[in-house]
């Protein structure tokens, strides 16, 4: 997780999933954007996946966006994948009655303790947004799940 932290490559991609969902929120709904990290051993560099988009969740109180990671290559995966990523929605566009907390949620965290790997998400830094909040405040990355993917034994 330390490693994966400050690799120029998934920062990039991180920060472009981040834009993405900005870019793509609205009053007709906001969408997590995500993807798997992977490590090549033969290079020893760390990879990202295919950015992959979550459905649109239209409304606001009540609602909770999901996003439903796909493995980039099913036949390499399990021997690649190192961790995975993605984003929490804006409210911006909701009213100021909504509000949530930022922070990898429960769902989050039992899904990383599942697959046995680490979980990185960006959301905004504040303990709580409320509808109508700036989409361009400041936001920052949690981690979740384990520390570092472990070994595999064949």
């Amino acid at each position: 997780l330390s490693r994966i932290k400050i690799d120029p490559a998934v920062i990039s991609t991180m920060n472009s999933a981040w834009n993405k969902m900005k870019q793509n929120a609205s009053s007709n709904g906001r969408r997590e954007y995500g993807f798997y990290i992977y490590y090549d051993e033969a290079n020893d560099r760390l990879y990202c996946g295919k950015l992959q988009e979550g459905p649109n969740i239209s409304g606001c109180a009540n609602t909770n966006a999901t996003l439903n990671l796909q493995p980039d290559d099913p036949a390499t995966f399990n021997l690649k994948v190192c961790a995975a990523f993605h984003c929490h929605t804006t409210l911006t566009y909701c009213p100021s009655s909504t509000s949530r907390v930022t922070e990898p949620s429960q769902a989050d965290i039992d899904w990383a303790n599942t697959r046995n790997i680490p979980g990185l998400i960006y959301d905004y830094s504040t303990s709580k947004i409320t509808g109508g909040h700036n989409i361009n405040s400041s936001y920052k990355l949690y981690t979740f799940g384990v520390n570092q993917r472990p070994n595999i034994i064949y």
